[in-house]
């Protein structure tokens, strides 16, 4: 479709009858955009149209029985190649420029230059609206271009390291979105052009790091690697682990600054809660509360020391990791009862009650039996028998 060359309106009905390459609403457009700069482009453009046609007009008038070279050279100092149908095949400039065009006589359109350090240009298009499609200059890197005559954006482009650089915008106001490196990672952009901060990058190994912040400023936030997701926070270059999210539900609570975070706390998939203390790397396990409303402290070496009851009643264990023995039971009414014995095989040798009285029990695990009790009068009760079967023996009065 074409456009004004000055508003931009679509389906212009005049075109620049000197360059016959720009289209405008009226007269009134056409002296507007001579004078914002139309005057020297179209001083160029109509410069090299009006040899081609000069070329284009010198072959017709030749006797076709008359055999003549397929090259002529202008005043200027340009020489133009044609083909054997009269049309314009290619131009070289005295500057070291070369144009190459294709199409038959009076209807040549530019497919290509060629510049002296090798630069070259590529446009698709018939004549009068060739359009930019590449650019291939000499590091081997490449720019591609997508848009109508005067219109193109950049849309590609390749660096000669391999990546792979791809933008958005209109022209001039193209902002990079994407680059592609040879190793398989891809990094994408946002914001506007020089503005384009790094908002992701997906590595090719499935990892992903995402990123926000200005340009240059980018701080990273979240970070995903084989399923765990790594969560950041603070200012550019000074981020900390904050949180990490394990698949089936783990979470992991991390305190202290960049490279020195430590891990506090910790959700399991049941709902268990486990609490830790520590120097970064030698985190240890103070605490754990299960959804049932147990609480289990634990010692240095995460030693278990005692449980926490919902109903508030308290067990006291010692022993060592993993080897802890019950000996002390604390109930809400004040009882406390005493246990022997090694771990899973721990057997009760003494209750105290709140009234000051004391039971003893003789026996292993599951066979105490109770042989006597105190009283805080000073009477002493004997009995004798098995597990649930004792009786009363002899009776001491020491007061």
């Amino acid at each position: 479709m074409k456009t004004c060359g000055n508003c931009g309106k679509e389906s212009p009905k005049h075109s620049c009858s000197r360059c016959r390459s720009v289209f405008y609403c009226d007269r009134e457009c056409q002296k507007q955009h001579w004078k914002k700069g139309h005057k020297n482009f179209c001083a160029t453009v109509s410069s090299v149209l009006q040899e081609v046609d000069s070329v284009s007009r010198h072959w017709r008038k030749i006797n076709a029985s008359k055999r003549m070279k397929n090259t002529r050279t202008s005043e200027n100092g340009n020489i133009f190649y044609c083909r054997k149908d009269k049309s314009v095949k290619m131009i070289k400039k005295p500057t070291g420029e070369t144009f190459y065009y294709d199409g038959p006589v009076g209807k040549e359109a530019l497919k290509r230059i060629l510049y002296e350090d090798n630069e070259e240009e590529f446009f698709e298009g018939k004549r009068g609206e060739e359009c930019l499609k590449k650019i291939l200059f000499p590091d081997k890197s490449e720019q591609h271009y997508s848009g109508e005559r005067k219109k193109e954006f950049l849309i590609k482009m390749i660096l000669p390291d391999k990546r792979v650089c791809y933008y958005k915008g209109e022209k001039e106001e193209e902002s990079l979105i994407k680059v592609e490196k040879p190793n398989g990672n891809i990094s994408y952009y946002r914001g506007e052009k020089e503005e384009e901060a790094l908002i992701r990058i997906e590595r090719s190994n499935g990892d992903i790091t995402y990123y926000s912040g200005k340009k240059n400023y980018e701080r990273i936030y979240l970070t995903e690697q084989d399923g765990v997701k790594y969560h950041f926070t603070g200012s550019y270059n000074k981020e900390r682990l904050v949180k990490e999210e394990h698949p089936f539900g783990q979470v992991k609570f991390f305190e202290g600054k960049k490279g020195e975070e430590r891990l506090t706390r910790e959700i399991l998939p049941l709902g268990q809660k486990n609490y830790y203390e520590g120097e970064p790397g030698e985190e240890v396990l103070t605490r754990t509360v299960f959804p049932s409303g147990e609480i289990y402290i634990f010692e240095e070496d995460e030693v278990l020391y005692s449980i926490i009851f919902p109903n508030n009643m308290i067990q006291y264990f010692s022993g060592k990791k993993l080897k802890e023995a019950l000996r002390e039971s604390h109930f809400v009414d004040g009882t406390v009862a005493f246990f022997q014995g090694e771990v899973n095989e721990e057997y009760m040798t003494k209750v105290k009650f709140q009234d000051g009285s004391t039971n003893f029990y003789k026996g292993g695990p599951g066979e105490e039996s109770l042989c006597k009790k105190t009283f805080p009068s000073g009477e002493i009760h004997h009995y004798v028998g098995s597990v649930d079967e004792e009786v009363l023996y002899s009776v001491e009065c020491l007061k």
